[in-house]
């Protein structure tokens, strides 16, 4: 048995998932396996840049960026494995296409959404 301040947050968490589901673009399988075959992008820099994609240009922190990254090996340190990811999408992608806001996170710039539309629309 739960009391009512716990269901209150419980109900106002489905909400905000249940929003944040719609804010989001999601991917289909087959425009992920298009993107990840087109670019030649190795599992982490897919799942790398699946979450800087479903921010939809909102920084994303490197915290959650490594659990999307390493969801199974908490080991792994976490910044340096994603700042090595960066550093390898940004050489892909143009240095500007991954943005940073310092002590906030990494995300798509503009014209890393554009690129990554391109894939996708290209056949």
């Amino acid at each position: 048995m739960t009391c009512s301040r716990c269901e209150d947050l419980q109900a106002e968490l489905d909400r905000v998932k249940a929003r944040l589901s719609e804010l989001q673009p999601s991917l289909t399988l087959d425009e992920e396996m298009r993107i990840r075959n087109r670019l030649r992008l190795n599992r982490q820099e897919w799942l790398l840049v699946r979450a800087l994609w479903e921010a939809n240009g909102r920084p994303v922190r490197t915290w959650h960026l490594k659990k999307a990254v390493c969801p199974d090996n908490p080991t792994i340190e976490e910044s340096r494995i994603v700042r090595v990811l960066i550093y390898r999408l940004r050489r892909l992608f143009g240095a500007d296409a991954i943005g940073n806001d310092w002590g906030v996170g990494y995300y798509f710039t503009d014209k890393g959404r554009q690129v990554v539309k391109k894939v996708m629309e290209a056949r």
